[in-house]
This record gives structure tokens, C-alpha cells and sequence, in this order.
């Protein structure tokens, strides 16, 4: 059973949780409805808000926030019982307090900024992320991955000690399948491999038994 279906399945319980507690509230509780309805209500609104406000990563936070939109009930107890396990976590508060001690050594070069005035994704990293942008380095931009990909296959030919690879999105295919070979090669040369990717970005494309055939390899 691939790892999509058993989530389908899991989404298709939970929405039928919110079916089945709709039609409860309807029958057994109707003289209380709009107040139950009110209640669930502010309390999904609530949650939203808090997330908005606390959010260090709207990649994290949107979902949850669409959940609840959706399913106010299962969504607000979800996120309760599920969502607030990251904030307790000693790793992530690590991870964002060294993020705030990082910040100070990030200063954008004034003199450079007119260069890039005009360019969005740049304008983006410096202002928005909050990451300076330089020049006379030896980063090179790809518009597009087509343009990427021939480079990206002769660099990790060229690896001599590492590869740490990460993508959001890993599919089966011509592209993948060639970095895989490669990342082959270099494992079995003795090279430390390491290959993450985002498991909600490979719902539909990889099963759960994925990383295990990479373990392997």
C-alpha cells in the first residue's frame, strides 16, 4: 500500500469525523447549536491568529491554518493535540534561537543595493528573507532547472569527499534517476552521501519504503 493511499485514507477518516460530529451537533445538541457553532468557531479563529503571530515558517503554519479553515472542529483538535508538539521542542528552539544570533552577521552592503534595484528575487532575499545579497562571488543563477541540470550532473562528478543533497520534490525519472547513479558511484567510492528530501512534497511521488532502498544503496 503506497504511502498516498494509507494518507487518503487518513484524510478521508478525518473528514468523515467531521461529517459525523456535524450530524451530532445537529441531532442530540440543536437547542445548543449556535453556541456550540459560535464556540468552534472562535476557537478555529483563534488558532489561526496564534499562528499567524507565532509562525517562524509559513510552510508549517499554512497547512495547519487550511486544516482549520476547512474542518474547525478536527482541525482546531488536531492541531492542539499534534501542531504544539514542534513548540515544545528542544531542537527547534535551538534552531531559532541560533537563527537570531545569526542575524547580526547579516549586513547588506549599501553600495550594492542600486545593482539589484531591479531584480524581484533579490530584492526578495535582501529585504523580505533577510539575507544579503553580494556580488563578485561565485554563486551562478538558473532560471529554469533544465538550465541547471547538465551542471548540477558534471559537479557532483567532480565530488571528492561529500555530497549532501536536498530537494523538495524527488520523483522517479530521467533527471532523478542519473543524480541517483551518480550518488551511487560516489557511495560505493567511499564518499559520505547524505540525500534529504521533503516528505509532504514526495506524497504522491515516493512510498514510505523510500528511504530504506536509499539506506541500502
Amino acid at each position: 500500500m503506497s504511502m498516498a493511499f494509507r494518507r487518503g485514507i487518513i484524510v478521508f477518516i478525518g473528514i468523515l469525523l467531521q461529517i459525523g460530529l456535524t450530524l451530532f451537533a445537529y441531532l442530540y445538541l440543536a437547542s445548543h447549536l449556535a453556541i456550540l457553532n459560535v464556540f468552534y468557531n472562535l476557537l478555529g479563529f483563534l488558532l489561526i491568529l496564534y499562528l499567524i503571530k507565532n509562525s517562524k515558517s509559513y510552510s508549517y503554519t499554512l497547512p495547519w491554518i487550511i486544516i482549520i479553515l476547512i474542518f474547525p472542529i478536527i482541525g482546531s483538535l488536531l492541531y492542539i493535540t499534534l501542531g504544539r508538539n514542534k513548540k515544545n521542542s528542544n531542537v527547534l528552539r535551538r534552531i531559532v534561537r541560533e537563527e537570531k544570533e545569526s542575524k547580526k552577521y547579516f549586513i547588506q552592503d549599501k553600495t550594492i543595493q542600486d545593482d539589484f534595484s531591479n531584480n524581484g528575487r533579490l530584492k526578495y532575499i535582501s529585504d523580505f528573507a533577510g539575507y544579503p545579497v553580494s556580488n563578485n562571488n561565485t554563486v551562478h543563477y538558473y532560471g529554469l532547472g533544465e538550465e541547471a541540470y547538465p551542471k548540477m550532473l558534471e559537479e557532483l562528478k567532480k565530488a571528492e569527499k561529500f555530497i549532501f543533497f536536498e530537494y523538495f520534490i524527488v520523483n522517479h525519472g530521467k533527471m532523478w534517476d542519473s543524480i541517483l547513479e551518480i550518488l551511487e558511484e560516489k557511495a560505493k567510492a567511499g564518499l559520505d552521501v547524505r540525500v534529504m528530501y521533503d516528505d509532504l512534497g514526495c506524497f504522491s511521488t515516493l512510498d514510505d519504503t523510500y528511504p530504506k532502498e536509499l539506506e541500502r544503496k
